[in-house]
């Protein structure tokens, strides 16, 4: 907004009393000149201007009172009240050189030829830094902005590049998560009164209780004989890829998976798995209920930390695709919001180990990066280790952290509720606006070199909480969701 404002402290240093030069309008005349700038500057519309003008019903009018009717009016109020801020401060800064001038013993003509060349030098200006930005843009374009590299990419852990690959996890790994896998199974369960649901594909679900523990337990229950092949594919999909995210605290456990003979209870062969019950709703259903989470609490370090941890989890244990991307649905916080737990995931084919295996495409249609990957495919980008697959799990979890804070749509109207009718600012109700961290991850995520998760793991922004921190989390979730609770009953009223 450098220009605008600099012909607003223009105007305003014209209509000013002098010596003081505070921005004063006098006379309806002095508000329809400023009115016609800022619609020549594209700030404000012929109705808006008009509109504004006709409540200024009492001259003169300060800046203050400016600034609370563009609140009132005008949709673009948050930039004019940043506008006119700025203006403002240069006007007072012009305060002693103005008086120097005698501005009140200068001609009209003279007073025109001033304003002529202080708009030509506010042209000139205009340029250079249109010159200058250009010139940084080109420089910058493969590193980055100084700022995001000193915030970001400067604070990572060097270790943390080495790279990583699901197919040798599956390798090393493999006695520990059979050793997991056993320890989790379960034997035998009975069932509940709950009837099961039976989804679109014709994939029953029971909610039944374990034998030897009575934990409760999700169980599917897939006929071999009705249900399409492609869905078949998938829930086996889902299974395996399940048995592979076994060590992530992070995932559902696979419980059991075992064959059903015909019976009384069931007609048909089919196929069981059981799974464990995470009773959460998802985070987005709570962020709907419950409003924002402050970015600085204890609550939101330590759901940002395991969202990336799972993601990245994905990543490096796991060998099969996502097929869609990741959200805030996917998110469910379980243990009382001291575990975060991913579900609902659609996971497609395994991808190849090696670029000589066949022909490799993250998505559908090429190597495009901007959502999540999908099956392996015949033809297709050649495949380029962990890093690609990488680059769309990265933005899914930035998308997801920035879910959960205030939307601009939310900041905006808490700036404006800020406002008092003197024209004050409550700085109680001021939004939170995103750190320096987050905005730095943000920018370098809506780039093109983007970090491996494990990098953006190892960055300060995700640090894992102390003990005294983890001990705030369970407090922190229960008096979010009593607030979204007491919210809902108040719309109810």
């Amino acid at each position: 907004m450098p220009a605008e404002a600099t012909k607003l402290e223009v105007a305003f240093a014209s209509c000013a009393t002098p010596p003081t030069c505070e921005g004063t309008l006098l006379s309806p005349a002095d508000w329809l000149a400023l009115g016609a700038l800022l619609q020549r500057e594209g700030l404000l519309t012929a109705d808006e201007v008009q509109r504004v003008g006709e409540r200024l019903q009492q001259y003169p009018v300060s800046i203050e009172r400016l600034r609370m009717e563009f609140a009132r009016q005008v949709p673009e109020a948050t930039a004019l009240d940043a506008c006119f801020a700025d203006a403002a401060a240069r006007v007072r800064a012009l305060g002693p050189l103005l008086a120097q001038w005698e501005l009140q013993r200068m001609s009209r003509a003279q007073t025109r030829q001033l304003l002529s060349l202080l708009e030509e030098l506010a042209d000139r200006l205009r340029q250079a830094s249109g010159k200058l930005a250009a010139w940084h843009h080109a420089f910058s374009a493969d590193l980055g902005d100084e700022s995001t590299r000193s915030v970001f990419w400067d604070s990572l852990d060097p270790a943390a590049a080495a790279p990583y690959s699901a197919h040798d996890f599956q390798r090393e790994m493999a006695r520990e998560l059979e050793r997991r896998r056993s320890k989790r199974k379960v034997q035998a369960v009975r069932p509940t009164k709950s009837a099961p649901r039976i989804d679109a594909t014709g994939v029953e679900h029971h909610v039944c209780v374990s034998a030897e523990s009575g934990a409760r337990v999700e169980v599917l229950v897939a006929p071999h004989t009705g249900v399409p092949f492609d869905i078949m594919q998938a829930v086996i999909q889902y299974v395996e890829a399940h048995r592979q995210l076994a060590l992530s605290p992070h995932f559902r456990d696979v419980l059991a998976t075992e064959p059903v003979a015909p019976s009384s209870t069931c007609e048909v062969p089919s196929s069981r798995w059981m799974f464990e019950l995470v009773e959460a709703p998802p985070l987005r259903r709570l962020r709907d209920q419950c409003g924002p989470i402050r970015e600085a609490s204890e609550l939101h370090r330590h759901w940002r930390r395991g969202i990336v941890e799972a993601l990245l989890h994905i990543s490096a244990q796991c060998t099969f695709l996502l097929r869609a991307p990741t959200s805030l649905a996917n998110v469910r916080a379980a243990d009382a919001g001291e575990r975060i737990v991913l579900t609902g995931l659609e996971f497609g084919d395994e991808f190849p180990e090696t670029a000589g295996q066949h022909g490799f495409s993250w998505r559908e249609g090429g190597g495009d990066c901007s959502g999540s990957v999908g099956d392996v495919a015949v033809a297709g980008s050649v495949y380029e280790h962990q890093s690609e697959r990488d680059a769309y799990l990265v933005r899914d979890a930035v998308g997801i952290i920035s879910e959960l804070l205030p939307s601009t749509a939310e900041e905006a109207a808490a700036a404006v509720a800020a406002l008092g009718p003197d024209g004050g600012v409550d700085l109680l109700a001021l939004p939170q606006l995103k750190s320096v961290e987050l905005r730095a991850i943000c920018s370098v995520a809506a780039g093109t070199r983007l970090p491996t998760l494990q990098q953006l793991l190892s960055h300060p922004y995700f640090a894992p909480l102390s003990q005294q921190e983890e001990l705030e989390v369970e407090p922190q979730y229960e008096r979010w969701r009593q607030a979204g609770a007491h919210r809902v009953t108040s719309n109810a009223m």
